[in-house]
């Protein structure tokens, strides 16, 4: 992901550049589900942001520990106050990586009686796209999105994700929950025993690396 994000903010990319950027989120999400990289690498990803007050309270440790993260942005949210915007802003500016997580997030128009709308999906994504430029400038370009509810849970999606990956756009998933969605009464003790848990499991599969699923609202103070 660092590798991607350098290249979010190249001003005119060329096409062999897209194509870079591509391949390197294709070979991402590939290493990540397969765990065929030797190295040990936990991805911090946090969806649903920024919120005003847990978003900079996790870049606050983040920045304290030298630790880069993937924020899957709800564009939808920049519509609500100059502070998330500006949260935005200090979230790339600090070397964290930014990715597309739909405009509305609502299931109902993306995933219709469970099945993926290829118009609806395309639509609300460019959207999130365009909200993104205006906050962080006409410059920046992401090539990763996350699927709201992720790429496992609905019908239909070959075609959507074919219609990204002609864009040169790689979708990521997780394979860690950390549960902090699971509940609004969830303690950080039962997030850091989920996660623990999930680290567990993928030592015994003999899975290197892990991708952590966050939640960066102002709902989740556990977080």
């Amino acid at each position: 992901l660092e590798e991607i994000n350098k290249l979010n903010n190249i001003k005119s990319l060329t096409e062999n550049e897209k194509e870079k950027v591509f391949k390197l989120a294709s070979k991402l999400e590939k290493d990540i589900l397969d765990g065929k990289s030797k190295y040990k690498i936990a991805y911090l990803t946090f969806d649903d942001g920024p919120s005003r007050k847990v978003t900079p309270a996790i870049l606050d440790i983040l920045k304290e520990y030298d630790v880069k993260a993937t924020f899957f942005v709800w564009a939808e949210n920049l519509e609500k106050t100059q502070k998330q915007r500006d949260v935005l802003v200090r979230t790339l500016k600090e070397g964290h990586a930014i990715g597309n997580h739909s405009y509305g997030h609502l299931y109902k128009y993306l995933y219709p009686k469970n099945t993926a709308s290829l118009d609806n999906i395309m639509a609300d994504f460019n959207k999130a796209n365009d909200k993104l430029k205006e906050v962080l400038g006409e410059d920046f370009e992401t090539r990763v999105i996350r699927f709201p509810g992720g790429s496992m849970s609905w019908n239909g999606l070959s075609a959507v994700k074919d219609a990204f990956k002609e864009s040169n756009i790689a979708h990521v998933d997780w394979n860690i929950d950390s549960t902090d969605a699971h509940s609004s009464l969830r303690t950080k003790e039962q997030i850091i025993s989920a996660v623990k848990e999930g680290i567990e499991y993928l030592q015994s599969a003999n899975i290197n690396q892990a991708t952590i699923l966050m939640h960066d609202t102002d709902a989740k103070s556990s977080t």
